[in-house]
């Protein structure tokens, strides 16, 4: 690394930290290296294969994403206009009931 302030020369059993500074003002500390063990087997993994969509197949995929989202669209809006036509006609009510008859301003 380019940042780093510390080199590491790594030998066989361990990895050990230079200082450009004296050894005399400064400790060296050595770090050990943890050796791979004999008895780890690589391991065979199958290749990874897919199955390549037709054409077909992404429309559909495709076309079904866009038909749920405009279901999803639909539905949202359905109940955001019920809810705002409950919303209109209990205030007509209470309105009503206070006495105030908007109506008869027309």
């Amino acid at each position: 690394m380019l940042l780093r302030e510390r080199p590491l020369i790594q030998g066989r059993d361990h990895a050990l930290a230079v200082r450009s500074e004296p050894t005399g003002t400064r400790t060296v500390r050595r770090r050990v290296v943890a050796q791979p063990s004999v008895s780890t087997v690589p391991r065979a993994y199958p290749p990874i294969t897919w199955s390549t969509p037709s054409l077909g197949q992404a429309f559909a995929s495709g076309l079904s994403g866009i038909l749920r989202g405009i279901l999803l669209l639909t539905l949202f809006a359905t109940a955001l206009l019920s809810s705002a036509m409950a919303i209109a006609v209990v205030i007509a009510h209470i309105i009503t009931a206070l006495g105030f008859h908007p109506w008869t301003a027309y």
